[in-house]
């Protein structure tokens, strides 16, 4: 019986057996092993094709970008230009955000009376700027670099200029109130009749940390700062207004009043991105007039 069944299992696995000699035998043919070597070759040269394809279209996306950039940039330059001097936003907020959105200088650039409120120049580099007269309204100059630039005139309302360098710019008759202002204020040229009010000074750097720790080895070596009182003197400040100061702070803000008529209370509450249409300039970029309510 045992005879009988082994001989049954042989003969029920042998085209098994058949089967795998004859894939055996078409494996090493040799025009099968052609097939597959061509295959193999194919298969290689098509991943280099679409390896060379990939670079070629990540190289003119980069390219592409590069020249939308480089448009964006001449158009942002050229609504500057032309909005130079106007009180009214027609795009150059945007503009002046792109360009400094792409690391360019704006040293030098005059900005006179040019409508700007609500931009973020954060950490621009605008050195010798010229922005007497201009609407500054809420603008973020954090950790910009104002050394140099004139703010004669300038309306700087709630505006943060917290970590700006201030070294040797002109804030006279800026109207500073109730902005954030580095203490490199004291640096400044000249602070005659910039209107204090309600302005918080603070010592920090481009990334907003608090480093009044540093003061004395850093602003209070500058020759500058050995006569900040007496520029601070030379402001001015509605004290009802003023707003509680750091410990670390070393001058005394100005309790002279500004020569110019403000309604403080109004402005304290305001919170309008937009220029206030019934708040017109002094001549001569004194600050405010007495808004007509």
């Amino acid at each position: 019986m045992k005879k009988i069944s082994s001989v049954f299992f042989r003969k029920r696995i042998s085209p098994v057996r058949r089967l795998e000699k004859i894939a055996n035998s078409v494996e090493k043919a040799p025009i099968v092993r052609i097939w597959v070597r061509l295959n193999q070759s194919a298969t290689i040269l098509a991943l280099l094709v679409a390896l060379v394809a990939f670079f070629l279209a990540f190289h003119k996306y980069n390219e592409d970008n590069k020249k939308y950039d480089e448009d964006r940039v001449a158009k942002a330059w050229d609504v500057l230009t032309r909005m130079a001097g106007k009180k009214a936003n027609g795009g150059q907020v945007s503009a002046i955000e792109i360009l400094v959105s792409h690391s360019i200088s704006l040293d030098m650039v005059d900005f006179h009376d040019t409508y700007l409120a609500n931009a973020n120049l954060k950490g621009a580099s605008l050195r010798g700027a010229n922005f007497s007269g201009a609407i500054l309204t809420k603008t973020n100059l954090q950790g910009a670099d104002l050394t140099g630039a004139n703010f004669q005139g300038a309306t700087l309302i709630k505006a943060n200029l917290a970590g700006a360098q201030l070294d040797n710019a002109d804030l006279s008759h800026a109207n500073l109130f109730s902005a954030r202002v580095n203490i490199s204020a004291i640096l400044a040229r000249d602070l005659t009749e910039a209107d204090l009010t309600g302005v918080t000074f603070v010592f920090e750097d481009k990334n907003g940390e608090d480093i009044w720790f540093s003061y004395g080895d850093s602003i209070a070596e500058s020759p500058e700062a050995d006569d900040a009182q007496t520029k601070i003197d030379l402001a001015c400040a509605n004290k009802k207004y003023n707003a509680p100061q750091s410990d670390e702070l070393p001058i005394k803000l100005p309790t002279r009043p500004c020569k110019h008529v403000i309604d403080y209370s109004s402005l304290q509450w305001w919170e309008s991105f937009e220029y206030p249409s019934n708040l017109t300039l002094h001549s001569r970029g004194t600050g405010y007039a007495s808004p007509s309510i």
